[in-house]
Protein backbone atom coordinates (compact mmCIF):
# COMPACT_ATOMS: atom_id res chain seq x y z
CA UNK A 1 0.00 0.00 0.00
CA UNK A 2 3.07 2.28 1.05
CA UNK A 3 4.76 4.31 -2.23
CA UNK A 4 1.92 4.42 -4.47
CA UNK A 5 -0.05 7.30 -5.51
CA UNK A 6 -3.31 8.24 -3.01
CA UNK A 7 -6.38 6.93 -4.49
CA UNK A 8 -8.27 9.50 -2.28
CA UNK A 9 -6.84 12.90 -1.64
CA UNK A 10 -9.71 15.87 -2.11
CA UNK A 11 -13.08 14.70 -3.50
CA UNK A 12 -11.91 17.17 -6.51
CA UNK A 13 -8.78 15.84 -7.16
CA UNK A 14 -9.85 11.65 -6.41
CA UNK A 15 -10.71 10.06 -9.81
CA UNK A 16 -12.88 7.97 -7.81
CA UNK A 17 -15.08 11.27 -6.50
CA UNK A 18 -14.27 10.09 -2.87
CA UNK A 19 -12.29 11.78 -0.40
CA UNK A 20 -11.62 8.82 2.22
CA UNK A 21 -10.46 5.61 2.04
CA UNK A 22 -11.69 2.80 4.18
CA UNK A 23 -8.93 1.74 6.89
CA UNK A 24 -11.13 -0.41 8.97
CA UNK A 25 -10.64 -1.15 12.18
CA UNK A 26 -10.21 -4.82 12.26
CA UNK A 27 -6.69 -5.53 13.62
CA UNK A 28 -7.22 -3.40 15.99
CA UNK A 29 -10.55 -4.88 17.65
CA UNK A 30 -8.79 -8.32 17.65
CA UNK A 31 -6.07 -7.19 19.30
CA UNK A 32 -7.58 -5.91 22.38
CA UNK A 33 -9.75 -9.06 21.81
CA UNK A 34 -7.73 -11.86 23.04
CA UNK A 35 -6.91 -11.98 26.95
CA UNK A 36 -4.47 -9.46 28.49
CA UNK A 37 -1.93 -11.77 29.01
CA UNK A 38 -1.55 -12.06 25.23
CA UNK A 39 -1.61 -9.28 23.91
CA UNK A 40 1.68 -8.66 23.70
CA UNK A 41 2.03 -11.19 21.06
CA UNK A 42 -0.33 -9.19 19.20
CA UNK A 43 0.66 -5.95 19.38
CA UNK A 44 2.03 -5.16 15.74
CA UNK A 45 -1.92 -5.13 15.01
CA UNK A 46 -1.85 -2.05 16.31
CA UNK A 47 1.77 -0.73 15.91
CA UNK A 48 1.69 -1.96 12.00
CA UNK A 49 -0.50 0.79 10.64
CA UNK A 50 2.35 3.45 10.85
CA UNK A 51 3.68 1.93 7.87
CA UNK A 52 0.77 2.91 5.66
CA UNK A 53 -1.21 5.68 8.09
CA UNK A 54 -0.24 8.40 5.87
CA UNK A 55 -0.21 7.04 2.15
CA UNK A 56 -4.13 7.85 1.84
CA UNK A 57 -6.54 9.39 3.73
CA UNK A 58 -8.24 6.99 5.51
CA UNK A 59 -11.29 6.37 7.52
CA UNK A 60 -11.41 4.48 11.01
CA UNK A 61 -14.31 2.69 10.50
CA UNK A 62 -15.33 -0.67 13.12
CA UNK A 63 -17.00 -2.40 10.54
CA UNK A 64 -20.07 -3.41 10.19
CA UNK A 65 -18.78 -6.94 9.10
CA UNK A 66 -17.09 -6.81 12.39
CA UNK A 67 -20.54 -7.19 14.96
CA UNK A 68 -22.96 -8.88 12.04
CA UNK A 69 -22.61 -12.69 10.71
CA UNK A 70 -22.42 -14.53 14.66
CA UNK A 71 -19.70 -12.52 15.73
CA UNK A 72 -21.64 -10.80 18.09
CA UNK A 73 -20.87 -7.02 19.11
CA UNK A 74 -17.44 -6.22 20.27
CA UNK A 75 -18.54 -6.06 24.26
CA UNK A 76 -19.00 -9.91 23.66
CA UNK A 77 -16.21 -10.72 22.40
CA UNK A 78 -13.83 -10.08 24.75
CA UNK A 79 -13.20 -12.47 27.56
CA UNK A 80 -12.98 -10.43 30.95
CA UNK A 81 -15.50 -9.65 33.07
CA UNK A 82 -18.38 -7.57 32.41
CA UNK A 83 -16.53 -4.32 33.84
CA UNK A 84 -13.66 -5.06 31.72
CA UNK A 85 -15.22 -5.56 28.76
CA UNK A 86 -17.02 -2.34 28.89
CA UNK A 87 -13.22 -0.85 29.58
CA UNK A 88 -11.47 -2.66 27.02
CA UNK A 89 -14.67 -1.00 24.60
CA UNK A 90 -13.84 2.36 26.30
CA UNK A 91 -10.23 1.60 25.67
CA UNK A 92 -10.40 1.05 21.87
CA UNK A 93 -12.87 3.76 21.20
CA UNK A 94 -9.84 6.31 22.87
CA UNK A 95 -7.29 4.89 20.13
CA UNK A 96 -9.54 4.80 17.58
CA UNK A 97 -10.02 8.57 18.16
CA UNK A 98 -6.80 10.19 18.90
CA UNK A 99 -4.95 7.88 15.43
CA UNK A 100 -4.69 9.91 12.24
CA UNK A 101 -7.74 9.34 10.34
CA UNK A 102 -11.10 10.40 9.72
CA UNK A 103 -13.66 7.80 12.36
CA UNK A 104 -17.03 6.19 11.91
CA UNK A 105 -19.09 3.74 13.92
CA UNK A 106 -22.16 1.33 13.27
CA UNK A 107 -25.55 1.79 14.34
CA UNK A 108 -25.59 0.87 18.74
CA UNK A 109 -21.45 1.07 18.48
CA UNK A 110 -22.12 4.46 20.38
CA UNK A 111 -23.66 2.82 23.60
CA UNK A 112 -22.51 -0.46 23.41
CA UNK A 113 -25.27 -2.43 22.15
CA UNK A 114 -25.03 -6.21 23.19
CA UNK A 115 -26.64 -8.18 20.46
CA UNK A 116 -25.45 -8.26 16.70
CA UNK A 117 -26.74 -5.77 14.16
CA UNK A 118 -30.08 -6.85 11.95
CA UNK A 119 -32.11 -5.27 9.81
CA UNK A 120 -34.90 -7.31 11.68
CA UNK A 121 -35.02 -5.19 14.72
CA UNK A 122 -34.02 -2.04 15.85
CA UNK A 123 -31.06 -0.97 17.91
CA UNK A 124 -31.46 -2.17 21.64
CA UNK A 125 -31.43 1.72 22.66
CA UNK A 126 -33.00 0.24 26.30
CA UNK A 127 -29.68 -0.85 27.31
CA UNK A 128 -29.63 3.29 28.28
CA UNK A 129 -31.25 2.64 31.19
CA UNK A 130 -27.79 1.02 32.42
CA UNK A 131 -25.01 2.65 33.43
CA UNK A 132 -22.49 1.04 31.99
CA UNK A 133 -23.92 1.53 28.32
CA UNK A 134 -24.44 5.25 29.29
CA UNK A 135 -20.50 5.63 30.32
CA UNK A 136 -19.70 4.22 26.57
CA UNK A 137 -22.52 6.80 25.51
CA UNK A 138 -20.45 9.33 27.08
CA UNK A 139 -17.36 8.66 26.27
CA UNK A 140 -18.25 8.96 22.80
CA UNK A 141 -19.65 11.94 23.00
CA UNK A 142 -16.08 13.42 24.82
CA UNK A 143 -14.36 11.82 22.38
CA UNK A 144 -16.39 13.76 19.73
CA UNK A 145 -16.07 16.68 21.50
CA UNK A 146 -12.14 16.55 21.74
CA UNK A 147 -11.81 15.55 18.22
CA UNK A 148 -14.13 19.04 17.08
CA UNK A 149 -12.15 21.45 19.48
CA UNK A 150 -8.39 20.02 19.94
CA UNK A 151 -6.52 20.95 15.97
CA UNK A 152 -3.97 17.97 16.98
CA UNK A 153 -6.72 15.02 16.53
CA UNK A 154 -7.41 16.27 13.05
CA UNK A 155 -4.97 19.09 11.06
CA UNK A 156 -2.58 16.44 10.59
CA UNK A 157 -4.20 13.31 9.88
CA UNK A 158 -2.46 12.89 6.70
CA UNK A 159 0.72 14.45 7.32
CA UNK A 160 3.15 12.23 9.19
CA UNK A 161 4.68 15.43 11.48
CA UNK A 162 1.47 14.95 13.16
CA UNK A 163 2.36 11.68 14.61
CA UNK A 164 4.72 10.62 16.97
CA UNK A 165 5.41 7.34 19.17
CA UNK A 166 6.78 8.31 22.04
CA UNK A 167 6.33 4.76 24.38
CA UNK A 168 6.30 1.25 22.94
CA UNK A 169 5.98 -1.74 25.15
CA UNK A 170 4.85 -4.92 23.63
CA UNK A 171 5.87 -6.58 26.95
CA UNK A 172 3.20 -4.81 29.12
CA UNK A 173 1.06 -3.99 26.22
CA UNK A 174 1.48 -0.45 26.62
CA UNK A 175 1.33 2.30 23.18
CA UNK A 176 1.63 6.22 23.46
CA UNK A 177 2.36 8.99 21.45
CA UNK A 178 1.72 12.49 20.37
CA UNK A 179 0.13 14.50 17.88
CA UNK A 180 0.89 17.54 16.75
CA UNK A 181 -1.34 20.37 15.18
CA UNK A 182 0.25 23.15 12.67
CA UNK A 183 0.21 25.51 15.12
CA UNK A 184 2.54 23.66 17.67
CA UNK A 185 -0.52 21.99 19.85
CA UNK A 186 0.86 18.60 21.28
CA UNK A 187 -1.50 15.92 22.96
CA UNK A 188 -0.28 12.94 24.16
CA UNK A 189 -2.08 9.81 24.50
CA UNK A 190 -1.34 6.74 26.63
CA UNK A 191 -2.88 3.60 25.40
CA UNK A 192 -2.84 0.76 28.25
CA UNK A 193 -4.10 -2.81 27.21
CA UNK A 194 -3.56 -4.53 30.01
CA UNK A 195 -6.03 -4.81 33.35
CA UNK A 196 -2.59 -3.76 35.45
CA UNK A 197 -1.85 0.21 36.11
CA UNK A 198 1.26 0.93 34.71
CA UNK A 199 3.51 3.73 35.38
CA UNK A 200 5.20 5.21 32.42
CA UNK A 201 8.14 7.29 31.96
CA UNK A 202 7.75 9.28 28.65
CA UNK A 203 10.27 11.64 26.91
CA UNK A 204 8.07 14.21 25.27
CA UNK A 205 8.36 16.82 22.30
CA UNK A 206 8.03 19.67 25.03
CA UNK A 207 9.13 20.56 29.23
CA UNK A 208 6.13 22.54 31.25
CA UNK A 209 2.60 21.73 32.62
CA UNK A 210 0.67 18.65 30.31
CA UNK A 211 -3.54 18.59 31.83
CA UNK A 212 -4.73 15.42 31.77
CA UNK A 213 -8.09 16.39 29.44
CA UNK A 214 -9.61 12.97 29.12
CA UNK A 215 -9.25 9.49 31.07
CA UNK A 216 -11.78 6.54 29.98
CA UNK A 217 -11.12 5.60 33.59
CA UNK A 218 -12.99 8.53 34.53
CA UNK A 219 -15.76 7.64 37.12
CA UNK A 220 -18.45 9.04 34.71
CA UNK A 221 -17.58 6.11 32.33
CA UNK A 222 -17.37 3.38 34.71
CA UNK A 223 -14.01 3.29 36.46
CA UNK A 224 -11.88 0.59 37.08
CA UNK A 225 -9.56 2.21 38.81
CA UNK A 226 -8.45 4.28 41.27
CA UNK A 227 -7.84 7.63 39.14
CA UNK A 228 -8.85 10.91 39.64
CA UNK A 229 -8.96 13.01 36.46
CA UNK A 230 -7.94 16.60 35.49
CA UNK A 231 -4.36 15.77 36.88
CA UNK A 232 -1.61 18.23 35.96
CA UNK A 233 1.69 16.81 35.08
CA UNK A 234 5.48 18.53 35.16
CA UNK A 235 8.12 16.84 33.23
CA UNK A 236 11.84 17.18 34.13
CA UNK A 237 13.74 18.67 31.52
CA UNK A 238 16.37 16.65 29.84
CA UNK A 239 19.91 17.41 27.83
CA UNK A 240 18.63 16.89 24.81
CA UNK A 241 15.82 18.82 25.12
CA UNK A 242 11.99 18.28 25.85
CA UNK A 243 11.45 16.25 28.92
CA UNK A 244 10.72 13.28 30.64
CA UNK A 245 7.11 13.00 31.65
CA UNK A 246 5.73 10.38 34.39
CA UNK A 247 2.12 9.06 34.05
CA UNK A 248 0.52 6.62 35.00
CA UNK A 249 -2.21 4.96 32.61
CA UNK A 250 -5.35 3.38 34.15
CA UNK A 251 -5.93 -0.27 33.60
CA UNK A 252 -7.73 -0.66 30.39
CA UNK A 253 -7.72 2.49 29.58
CA UNK A 254 -6.55 5.75 27.61
CA UNK A 255 -5.46 8.74 28.80
CA UNK A 256 -5.19 12.17 26.81
CA UNK A 257 -3.22 14.88 27.70
CA UNK A 258 -2.56 18.53 26.58
CA UNK A 259 0.50 20.64 26.72
CA UNK A 260 -0.09 24.20 28.14
CA UNK A 261 3.02 25.22 26.50
CA UNK A 262 4.38 27.10 30.04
Amino acid sequence: MAGGPRVRSTTAASASGSSGTWGGCTTRSSSVCPRPIYRGYHFDELTKRGLWAFTENYVLALSHDEVTHGKAHSPRRCRETTVQKFANLRLLYGYQWTQPGKKLLFMGQEFAQWSECTTRRRSTGILLDWEPHRGVLRWIADLNAAYIGEPALHELDTDPAGYRVVDLDGGVAVLGYERHAIDGQVLLALCNFTPITRERSIRVTHAGYWVEILNSDGAEYGRIGDQQRGRSFRPKRTRRGGGELVVTAPPLGCVLLRWDGK
